[in-house]
């Protein structure tokens, strides 16, 4: 069981996303509108990328490009 402490957080979530060759972008907290200028066309598997929007919005939701 985890902790709230223990918990991962968002961005360890998008970079566990990343490192499985998924590629993931930052969207509005609790929606769907993307936080980058191109929108699903600026996702990304590169963790560095991931860390640094994270690090930006940590409480960004999640998003992957879909279709």
């Amino acid at each position: 069981m985890t902790t709230p402490s223990s918990a991962p957080n968002l961005r360890d979530r998008a970079l566990a996303y990343a490192n499985a060759g998924i590629p993931v972008f930052p969207c509005v907290p609790g929606g769907k509108t993307p936080l980058t200028a191109n929108g699903f066309h600026d996702g990304t598997k590169d963790p560095e990328i991931v860390t640094g929007w994270w690090r930006w919005r940590p409480e960004a939701n999640i998003a992957t490009p879909t279709g």
